[in-house]
């Protein structure tokens, strides 16, 4: 029998909340001693995880430090993927890591992310992808 830690929760209205709403209240929790709500656990699991030890990263994934440059509000970690997989998809096809880059910023017409963004979208791309090898 597979045991889930924390539960099963698909939803919460709280996840919604701010950095130090979601910290706060996994405070309370602990304080009387109970379990997290899934959501909560996930979501400190996977910021210390996504962080790779980094202090800053982990500050700006549990939403308590802004990023530096352009607001992040635009695009989701599933466009992330995406787009990082367009960009891999690029160079699969023969363009070298520079024309990939510029291939998908000519298809956001100019208007997209940064170089920079794109560039990281690819590595993480490839590390979910490497991260897949890995289970298989």
């Amino acid at each position: 029998m597979t045991k889930i830690p924390y539960g099963l929760e698909l939803e919460s209205e709280s996840e919604q909340d701010s950095g130090w709403q979601k910290l706060e209240t996994i405070c309370e929790y602990l304080q009387d001693q109970e379990a997290l709500p899934p959501y909560l656990a996930r979501w400190l699991g996977e910021a210390i995880e996504r962080s790779e030890g980094d202090p800053n990263e982990l500050l700006r994934l549990l939403e308590l430090k802004k990023r530096r440059g352009r607001q992040r509000t635009k695009f989701s970690e599933e466009d992330e993927l995406k787009y990082g997989g367009m960009i891999c998809g690029f160079e699969e096809d023969g363009l070298s890591p520079e024309e990939a880059l510029t291939a998908m910023d000519e298809q956001f017409h100019g208007q997209g992310p940064s170089r920079s963004m794109l560039q990281k979208w690819r590595d993480i791309y490839r590390r979910a992808l490497d991260e897949v090898h890995a289970t298989k």
